[in-house]
């Protein structure tokens, strides 16, 4: 709820806050959860129809005749040697840790020990590459290894449409065109994909995981962890699992303490009044030691009401806050901003703590919320901030340099993430929007 000081900034020259990070409100809510059901034993059912989107519906789940939903994603189990011990943590890894996901028609499908690839890479041959994501060598003329130790052929004809997440040339899961796995996988990656349906679905506003197909939960997985915004490769299969039974909640700000102690980057602090630094501190700490109550115990009160900040739809409560987290980054924001950009101060009339309109010192993080308005929007940011804190600027919104001209362009200014804290050392939002 805006009160009367919040309209005032939204009118203020500085910035429009107008929009805010609209979030699922499915929370996981303790490092057990034992509440949320293991994913339902596999049963084969005949093609489902694809979904066609991640805003998709679900879709409709075939019953047995006591009314048991059965499950339609059957992932047959292929023993490995290689994958002695190989546990679910690692599966996950291999996912995020692809390199591109294709969708590609199929030519020739060869047999184990056929072709240039031998034995543990039976060759495939496909056409139509459309890259969905990532980067994907356009040198290899359609010709490429398959999956190790086995052959496509018991599931995939000539003509398929197919879907792969690939590592260089290498697929490493292909699915069929009705989402389904194409293929057996050892038992760690076909665990990791089954627990991202029951974490995923529940993320999605508490569908079944039957609903959730395996393409579905691959794909959103790795588009969103795949880069290293998120921090290692453990720490990203951290924050996929996170919420899952037996698995803990870690936060996206969890490996920023070594950052930020490796390299303090002065602007972001250099010269704040104490009050203001004092506050900046408890929120960083609060933040990479992934205490969600601790955050949610830092917000200032205007009014009687809570500070502005990112996790809109639910209100401000831990199991919100750790979706919005896990699904956002929003403690890697925040964290980020106040200790990897430089600050601007900035004069806002806005309401007090009495209830008061009065001009407040408001310290914006990163200072391009006040630096660029409408009157420069058209200037390279490296122009207005300069090379280093535009490239900072940009990695704190995941945008290359090049990306956040172009959405300060369009906005008619910084529209995107920000945070400020006043002069007397009340934290008072967390926001982005346009």
């Amino acid at each position: 709820m805006f009160h009367d000081w919040r309209m005032d900034v939204v009118r203020g020259p500085w910035i429009t806050v107008v929009a805010v990070l609209t979030l699922v409100a499915a929370a996981c809510t303790s490092t057990t959860e034992t509440s949320t059901p293991p994913p339902p034993p596999a049963t084969t059912l005949p093609a489902v129809t694809t979904t066609a989107s991640p805003e998709s519906s679900p879709r409709q789940i075939t019953t047995t005749t006591t009314g048991e939903a059965e499950d339609p994603w059957e992932i047959r189990v292929v023993p490995v040697n290689d994958y002695a011990g190989a546990d679910v943590n690692l599966g996950i890894e291999e996912i995020i840790d692809a390199t591109a996901m294709v969708e590609a028609t199929i030519e020739w499908i060869g047999e184990p020990g056929s072709g240039r690839w031998c034995c543990e890479n039976p060759p495939l041959e496909v056409s139509d590459i459309r890259v969905v994501g990532g980067e994907f060598p356009q040198d290899s003329e359609g010709k490429i290894n398959g999956i190790d130790y086995q052959s496509l052929d018991a599931s995939l004809e000539i003509g398929d449409r197919v879907t792969m997440l690939m590592r260089g040339h290498t697929a490493l899961l292909v699915f069929a065109a009705d989402e389904s796995l194409a293929h057996p996988a050892p038992q760690h990656q076909a665990d990791a994909i089954d627990a991202m349906r029951v974490r995923e679905a529940r993320s999605a506003g508490g569908w079944d995981p039957l609903d959730y197909s395996p393409l579905r939960a691959v794909s959103d997985i790795w588009t969103r962890y795949r880069t290293d915004w998120w921090g290692s490769l453990d720490q990203r299969a951290s924050l996929a699992l996170s919420g899952v039974p037996a698995f803990p909640v870690v936060c996206s700000a969890a490996d920023l303490n070594r950052l930020i102690a490796a390299s303090p980057y002065q602007p972001s602090h250099e010269g704040l009044l104490f009050t203001v630094d004092r506050m900046r501190n408890e929120i960083v700490a609060a933040a990479t030691s992934c205490d969600f109550d601790e955050i949610l115990s830092l917000t200032a009160f205007v009014d009687g009401d809570d500070t502005d900040l990112f996790w809109w739809s639910g209100g401000s409560t831990p199991e919100v806050f750790v979706e919005a987290d896990r699904r956002f980054g929003a403690l890697r924001q925040l964290v980020l901003a106040l200790t990897n950009t430089a600050y601007e101060p900035t004069e806002i009339n806005a309401e007090n703590s009495a209830g008061d309109n009065v001009d407040q010192t408001f310290y914006v993080w990163p200072s391009a919320a006040v630096l660029i308005g409408a009157a420069n929007a058209n200037t390279p940011t490296s122009q207005t901030l300069g090379e280093e804190e535009a490239a900072r600027v940009a990695a704190l919104n995941r945008l290359t340099v090049d990306e956040l001209d172009e959405s300060i362009t369009q906005s008619a200014g910084y529209a995107l993430f920000r945070t400020a804290i006043d002069a007397a050392g009340r934290w008072r939002f967390a926001l982005s929007g346009d």
